[in-house]
């Protein structure tokens, strides 16, 4: 079973956690949970007193950021209230920060938040661009830690159980999709991820623009790595069928994903950062292993 940390509804959390919390959350939200008049918003990560609690409500990044900085005040307690599905911040041990041109990844048991606060609802206004990225950044999580080489016997079984629920999940808003996101971002944390990860880790901090986010490199990247994994590999045949989920049923669904005009802007930089793509650590537990001539594959990929 893939383990989480406790969770509770937003109305749960006052009782759970008490007074003494302070709220730290992104500005899109911030109105709307300042309404609830939960807890003292801040500006910054802050403990208001020893043993205290700090919330977080925002997406991947501002949770990440929140977990190292409670790293550093051992009595101090994490709750995370994702706004968004896709990264799992709220339930994994890893935080991953944005350096000059490359993402430095941290593991540390004590990066896990101590609980987490689910509101579906502040998701549902946002833009359907943002919340399709979420699916398919659940989707790489949830395939690459299935396949990954790292991935134990149980831990396999529970991320194919994972994947038949995501065979069937709308693409859309859904209040399922932060369960499943939380339960993919844990399980990967437990084996690894692969190439869709190493692509999108190198090719961010190249593009150097804000539309494109890690989560819409990751869904853009998904159809092409399957198809170069099921191409050089019996592997993920193997895996898929031993649980018995076919390949076509996951290539169809990640079709869905595949856009190829935002593919070929990717193409570029792709071609000139090969070689980074595939000294990433992600990329070096990917399922079929990646080389130097592999290049051409995605160069030259049509569905």
């Amino acid at each position: 079973m893939i383990e989480l940390p406790p969770r509770c509804t937003l109305a749960e959390a006052r009782s759970s956690i008490g007074a003494a919390a302070a709220l730290w959350a992104t500005p899109s939200v911030r109105g709307k949970l300042a309404d609830q008049r939960l807890w003292p918003l801040i500006d910054r990560p802050a403990f208001l007193q020893e043993g205290g609690w700090l919330v977080v409500a925002g997406g991947g990044t501002m949770i990440d950021e929140a977990k190292l900085f409670r790293q550093t005040y051992p009595a101090g307690k994490l709750a995370a209230l994702p706004t968004i599905w896709g990264s799992g911040a709220e339930a994994s041990p890893i935080a991953v920060v944005n350096e000059a041109n490359h993402k430095r990844i941290y593991l540390n048991s004590r990066l896990r938040p101590d609980l987490i606060i689910e509101h579906p609802e502040l998701a549902v206004s946002l833009p359907g661009d943002r919340i399709f990225a979420a699916c398919g950044d659940t989707w790489a999580h949830a395939l690459e830690g299935f396949l990954s080489p790292l991935a134990s016997q149980e831990l396999r079984q529970d991320l194919a159980d994972l994947l038949r629920r995501l065979l069937v999940l709308p693409l859309a808003h859904h209040p399922e999709w932060f369960h499943v996101s939380a339960l993919a971002a844990a399980g990967q944390a437990r084996s690894s991820v692969g190439l869709i990860h190493g692509l999108a880790h190198t090719l961010e901090p190249m593009l150097r623009d804000p539309s494109w986010g890690h989560a819409k490199l990751c869904a853009t990247f998904l159809l092409p790595v399957f198809r170069f994994n099921r191409t050089t590999s019996t592997k993920p045949g193997e895996l898929l069928a031993q649980h018995f989920i076919t390949l076509d049923s996951i290539d169809t669904r990640l079709r869905e994903f595949f856009d190829p005009p935002a593919y070929a802007t990717l193409l570029p930089f792709l071609a000139d950062h090969w070689t980074s793509v595939i000294r990433d650590r992600c990329s070096r537990t990917n399922c079929s292993m990646v080389r130097p001539a592999d290049r051409e594959f995605f160069l030259e990929f049509t569905p």
